[in-house]
């Protein structure tokens, strides 16, 4: 595989990309990697392999579907296409935000959506741990981290 291109969308990718900015794909070709989040180095981090037992939910709190729960696995993508949690909103990008499972935390990233990701009506601009009870707002959905 071409380090520079995605895999998924054939887009070039900025060296040291982990995923790719207007897809969402898992770039990394290694086994392992040392990825940087919230300026701690994590080292080799193993690349994500299967599903981990839901420990976490994102509940719907508005639209027509309002109260569906969702839950989370290792790595998923949000947005309005081809995504793990598909979000029915003219206001979210086709993939707009990437949540994580990393170290037994869920991680939020913003995968440089056009109306930005919101945490608790803050910018997400780097990657955010979730903490029970975060609202979260892509466009004009909004939802609710929860976790046991």
């Amino acid at each position: 595989m071409d380090e520079n291109i995605c895999p998924n969308c054939q887009r070039e990718l900025s060296p040291g990309e982990e995923y790719c900015q207007t897809c969402g794909e898992y770039v990394r070709d290694a086994e392992s990697s040392t990825v940087d989040v919230f300026g701690e180095t994590l080292v080799d981090l193993p690349k994500p392999q299967g599903s981990a037992p839901a420990q976490a939910f994102l509940t719907l709190l508005t639209g027509r579907f309002q109260g569906r729960r969702y839950p989370l696995r290792d790595t998923q993508v949000l947005g309005r296409a081809q995504c793990d949690i598909i979000l029915r909103d003219p206001q979210v990008s086709r993939k707009h935000a990437l949540i994580r499972l990393l170290e037994g935390q869920f991680v939020l990233m913003d995968l440089g959506s056009a109306n930005r990701t919101f945490v608790n009506d803050r910018v997400v601009e780097q990657p955010v741990r979730l903490k029970h009870g975060d609202r979260i707002r892509l466009g004009e959905t909004e939802l609710l981290f929860e976790q046991d």
